[in-house]
């Protein structure tokens, strides 16, 4: 089962705006007050207000895990292995080497 998080970046922090999935009780784990809505053939649940400075992810055996920011995609599995721990916090790069990755050969 696919659950997708959608986060913004916030005053220099890390906030969780909604998840998305097929199955309403994978929203439900997530203990958030509101209810499911239907969102481009899936359904979605806003979370409530929320900010951190970091997040931790445990890279799930077997999982899917990926991070998408942009044009870059990064399959956590792939990159740092099973059972692994990533921590994202919130960084900023020049115009320039933003452009730079958006060549093909980059």
């Amino acid at each position: 089962m696919t659950v997708r998080e959608e986060l913004r970046v916030e005053g220099g922090r890390i906030a969780i705006d909604r998840a998305l999935s097929s199955d309403v009780r994978a929203l439900e784990y997530f203990g958030w007050p509101g209810a499911a809505e239907p969102a481009g053939g899936m359904l979605a649940w806003r979370a409530p207000a929320n900010a951190a400075e970091r997040l931790v992810l445990v890279v799930a055996r077997g999982g899917e895990q990926r991070i998408e920011a942009g044009t870059r995609a990064l399959v956590l599995g792939e990159r740092f292995g099973e059972d692994a721990r990533v921590v994202v916090t919130v960084g900023r790069r020049p115009l320039a080497l933003w452009l730079w990755g958006l060549l093909p050969w980059a």
